[in-house]
């Protein structure tokens, strides 16, 4: 007989199968917590999101996401993305991306009603936000939203100039028409740009406000260009 039958719960007396099955379910939980319970900021939905993501079950992965984003906890949060960094998802890309952006959405709400990120978050967080314009769409305006609030460093700037580079192509492509979405994003991009006295970022700034007929964006563009040329003329005075 085979031996996966011979020890199943359906070989035993009836009066057994109820113990087995609890034997087995308590195993099963077991097993998650000893992975998960050691550290009180994981938790079993962070271990659930990640086998519901491998295994392709995207409603669930959705409600168990949108349960980690609700406690607003950051460091549960930040592994939650690390699901995303290392797991292999069995999903659409638009369920794929609905997931992501849901808890960068909420790490970003909650970075700027804390005005502090943990360290754990910022890590989790780096990957998405170290080349923005590699991500999908709907996921660009949130990252340099959220980007903008804690990040000052080098590959920050190598990243705006990357998605600088990305909106001008565009720009180009569609002859300065924008619809209302990739206008969003080109006004977050701006928002982030204005805050660094980057000369590559004043001419991407220039070619927006040049060439974009979208007046918003136009208005946006004109007061990313004057603080960061304030900026610039600030940083050669210093020099």
């Amino acid at each position: 007989m085979n031996e996966r039958l011979l020890f199943s719960p359906y070989y035993l007396p009836r009066s057994c199968r109820s113990i087995a099955a609890c034997v087995l379910i308590a195993f099963a939980v077991g097993s998650v917590g000893a992975v998960y319970g050691a550290d009180s900021y994981e938790s079993y939905d962070v271990y659930l999101l990640a086998m519901y993501t491998t295994n392709g079950e995207f409603p669930s992965a959705h409600d168990r996401a949108a349960a980690i984003a609700s406690r607003d906890d950051q460091r549960e949060l930040a592994d939650a993305l690390r699901v995303f960094q290392s797991a292999h998802a069995d999903l659409r890309p638009h369920e794929l991306e609905s997931l992501v952006r849901m808890l960068i959405e909420r790490a970003e709400r909650s970075i700027r009603e804390s005005a502090t990120i943990a360290d754990e978050l910022a890590a989790s967080l780096s990957p998405f936000l170290d080349d923005i314009s590699t991500q999908p769409s709907g996921l660009r305006e949130t990252l340099l939203r959220t980007g903008v609030l804690f990040r000052d460093d080098p590959q920050w700037r190598r990243s705006l100039q990357a998605e600088g580079h990305r909106i001008e192509r565009e720009i180009r492509d569609r002859s300065g028409n924008l619809s209302a979405a990739e206008a969003g994003g080109v006004v977050a991009w701006l928002y982030a740009a204005r805050t660094l006295s980057d000369p590559v970022l004043l001419r991407i700034t220039v070619i927006i406000e040049q060439q974009v007929r979208n007046r918003s964006v136009v208005l946006a563009a004109r007061r990313a260009r004057t603080e960061i040329e304030r900026s610039i003329d600030a940083s050669t005075t210093a020099d």
